[in-house]
């Protein structure tokens, strides 16, 4: 296989350069190109691609050398659509379905994030950090590091502060008052029990 033809596009034509041949021969260019023109991706991308390739080809040279299974490397067409870069694992196989449930499970953990972070907007300057840090679910929500760094901003005196147990505890929920029915099942209750405690002090034995 000869030099690769340049195509005017510096980040393409790395990327191109990187990429593995599939079964001796490269395909899909022009739909990578048309890619690369709708995508736009920056440098910082390429370099995650091209790394990403490195550790590849690595992978699969330790797979040959002790002769296990390797499977050749997908069209690149199919590696810029699946964003393989990002949510595969070198090494491991993955399949298109297995892709789509990470990247939708990734989906409803950023919407998640973001429902938290808007929740926590209306109330995060009003707190106290004893107050914030007590409460389970802020410190819940704390456990992601893109709320991490949203609260931090809102709140630079967070940093540093340790959690703290509630500061009080749940209140207690208020009683009604009972009603005629409710006062004479009490006392009903009550006779009952006094009825049973008779019988047991005085060697009864049968149930009532």
């Amino acid at each position: 296989m000869g030099t690769p033809r340049k195509t005017g596009d510096e980040l393409f034509d790395r990327f191109w350069a990187a990429y593995p041949a599939r079964n001796g021969r490269k395909t899909t260019k022009a739909d990578c190109i048309k890619w690369f023109k709708t995508n736009k991706p920056t440098q910082e991308d390429i370099d995650g691609m091209v790394h990403w390739l490195q550790m590849d080809a690595k992978s699969r040279e330790t797979l040959r050398t002790q002769n296990k299974f390797c499977p050749e490397p997908k069209d690149p067409i199919r590696f810029l659509r699946a964003e393989q870069w990002i949510h595969d694992e070198i090494g491991v196989i993955v399949t298109d379905s297995q892709r789509f449930e990470k990247k939708r499970s990734n989906h409803v953990q950023d919407r998640n994030i973001k429902d938290m972070i808007e929740h926590w907007s209306n109330v995060i300057q009003e707190w106290g950090v004893d107050q914030l840090k007590a409460d389970s679910r802020f410190m819940a929500a704390a456990q992601y590091p893109e709320f991490a760094q949203w609260a931090l901003k809102e709140r630079p005196d967070l940093k540093g502060a340790k959690a703290r147990k509630a500061m009080c505890s749940e209140p207690e929920p208020v009683k009604q008052p009972m009603t005629g029915r409710d006062k004479w099942m009490s006392t009903a209750g009550d006779l009952l029990k006094d009825v049973i405690d008779y019988k047991k002090s005085n060697n009864f034995t049968k149930n009532l």
